[in-house]
C-alpha cells in the first residue's frame, strides 16, 4: 500500500515483524510493520524520520550508478595487481610480502584483506571507477596487512601512507 505524509511517499507492507522497519533503496522508501499498528502511528513515525529520509535519498541520488564491468576476472586481477604495485612501496617499512591479488563481484565491499593468508580481493565493480578510488582501496587493504581492525592505529597508518584518503573515500 502506497502512503504519503509530509511530502514523503512510502510503501507500507504489513509483516510479522517486531519493530517498524524503514528502508531506503533505489530512490524509494519502504516501511514494514505488523498488522496491529495503526496507519496513523506509522505515518507519524515516517514523518519523524523526514530529515533522515531526505538526506538518505539525496545521498543515494549523488551516487555513481554501477554496472558490472565487461572484463574477465583475470583481467581485473591484473589491473588491481598494477594498482597495488604502485601503492605497495609506501608500505615497505612494515616488511610484509606482496599479497596475492584476486578480483570478484561483491555486494557490500570494495575490497577484502585476508591478512593471515596474504590475500587481497577487490570488487570487480571498482574496475570501472576512477583509478584514484582503486588506489584508495589498495592503500586501505594494505593498511590491514599492518593493523587488522579499524582502530586508531589503522587510521594512523593510512594517514601516513595516503593523507588524502578521507577525500578519496567521499
Amino acid at each position: 500500500m502506497i502512503r504519503k505524509i509530509n511530502g514523503i511517499e512510502y510503501e507500507l507492507t504489513r509483516k510479522n515483524v517486531k519493530n517498524i522497519n524503514l528502508r531506503i533503496s533505489g530512490g524509494s522508501v519502504k516501511v514494514s510493520a505488523r498488522r496491529g499498528i495503526s496507519a496513523e502511528f506509522i505515518d507519524s513515525f515516517v514523518a519523524s524520520k523526514k530529515t533522515f529520509i531526505e538526506r538518505s535519498l539525496s545521498r543515494e541520488a549523488d551516487r555513481i550508478p554501477l554496472f558490472p564491468p565487461d572484463v574477465s576476472t583475470d583481467e581485473a586481477a591484473q589491473y588491481f595487481t598494477l594498482i597495488t604495485e604502485r601503492i605497495y612501496p609506501l608500505f615497505s617499512r612494515y616488511g610484509f610480502p606482496f599479497p596475492q591479488i584476486k578480483a570478484r563481484l561483491m555486494k557490500s565491499q570494495w575490497g577484502n584483506c585476508r591478512r593471515a593468508a596474504g590475500i587481497i580481493t577487490y570488487n570487480k565493480y571498482l574496475y570501472s571507477l576512477p583509478a584514484s578510488l582503486a588506489e584508495f582501496v589498495a592503500a586501505h587493504e594494505l593498511a590491514h596487512m599492518v593493523v587488522s581492525a579499524h582502530s586508531p592505529a589503522f587510521y594512523s597508518v593510512l594517514d601516513e601512507i595516503m593523507p588524502d584518503h578521507r577525500t578519496r573515500r567521499k
